[in-house]
């Protein structure tokens, strides 16, 4: 993992990298991230993880439920165009339920592709004590990366965070 000190004093952001095998890489970040590394610095073991559409919130619980080590609610390409703000509020939603707050599973949300109309209100509705990892899709730059971590620094920093969520970055 790479890190970087973030605006709560006493904690770092981990960045761990999805690296296609095409040779595409961001220069200025590590290229390897071992995903033992990222978890056991924020509390969490993935041996397993469940892919979720956020679209589908009746499996929510469900998914919850189940045997994975990590739940990975998808905000991208598993939900239609018209139904993103839709499937935002009910991952959002979710994020509160009493049931995930006793969890010891690892939270990820696959938020939209930076450049999309959708990726300022998914990182606003994201930003929440109990998610440990955004996976960013589409990554193509070092500059998207710390535009992006500058962009959760602050609203982390106005939702009272303890801790910064973690970035799980796709080099797509």
């Amino acid at each position: 993992c790479a890190t970087r000190p973030t605006a709560l004093s006493t904690s770092y952001r981990c960045y761990c990298l999805n690296i296609p095998d095409n040779g595409v890489s961001l220069p200025g970040l590590a290229q390897t991230c071992p995903p033992a590394r990222c978890f056991t610095a924020m509390g969490c073991a993935m041996r397993s993880k469940l892919f979720v559409p956020g679209a589908r919130p009746e499996l929510f619980a469900k998914a919850l439920a189940g045997d994975a080590d990590a739940l990975s609610f998808d905000l991208e390409d598993s939900v239609p165009e018209a139904g993103k703000a839709q499937a935002r509020a009910a991952v959002s939603a979710f994020l509160d339920d009493a049931a995930l707050a006793a969890s010891p599973k690892c939270v990820i949300v696959r938020t939209n592709a930076p450049d999309s109309p959708h990726f300022a209100a998914d990182l606003s509705a994201l930003v929440h004590a109990r998610v440990d990892l955004l996976n960013i899709p589409k990554l193509e730059t070092t500059d998207q990366v710390q535009a992006i971590a500058a962009q959760l620094d602050a609203l982390e920093a106005a939702a009272g965070l303890a801790r910064p969520i973690s970035l799980l970055l796709n080099i797509e």
